[in-house]
């Protein structure tokens, strides 16, 4: 939180704090980075690669180039389009993904008569908040859900979390 207020990068911030976190811990570091998930790290990895080549094909540009238009924040009707669209995408592709196309897709760009910071909070309150509608919409419940079936359990059945997804969202 400091480095955030501070005003420091995402990245230097979470750096910063993981260093904070280490010395505090006590113990030697080698014992922590022995308890990282490796296989979530490559998730987010390989996440971030297949983005960064979705993007890079034009087709996200290109489909936000057909909604745009009916999705402007400046208005009641266009607002809820938006919504709808940032709930449905993050459900399908996942939260964070979504934010990373809509973003290079120019979601915010294409906001007319909105502020870009307040075109930039709806994007994060509506996919983080869409995060929780279904198991697909949040790297946090797919890591949840495999940790639930680790431990002996079966984790949720799709309609179990959407019983409880669907009035949250």
């Amino acid at each position: 939180v400091a480095c955030f207020l501070a005003g420091l990068s995402t990245a230097f911030s979470a750096l910063g704090a993981a260093v904070v976190l280490l010395l505090a811990d006590g113990r030697d570091a080698r014992n922590t980075f022995k308890e990282v998930d490796m296989e979530v790290c490559v998730f987010f990895a390989a996440m971030f690669i297949a983005v960064a080549a979705l993007t890079n094909t034009g087709l996200p540009a290109e489909g936000w180039g057909h909604i745009a238009p009916s999705a402007l924040l400046s208005t009641p009707s266009g607002a809820a389009v938006a919504c709808v669209a940032i709930v449905v995408l993050s459900n399908l592709c996942g939260n964070v993904p979504v934010v990373l196309v809509l973003a290079s897709a120019g979601f915010v760009e294409k906001q007319s008569g909105v502020p870009a910071e307040t075109s930039w909070l709806l994007l994060a309150w509506v996919s983080s908040v869409a995060g929780n509608l279904t198991p697909a919409g949040s790297v946090a419940n797919a890591i949840s859900i495999d940790a639930a079936k680790a431990v002996g359990g079966q984790g949720p059945s799709f309609a179990a979390y959407a019983a409880v997804g669907v009035p949250v969202t």
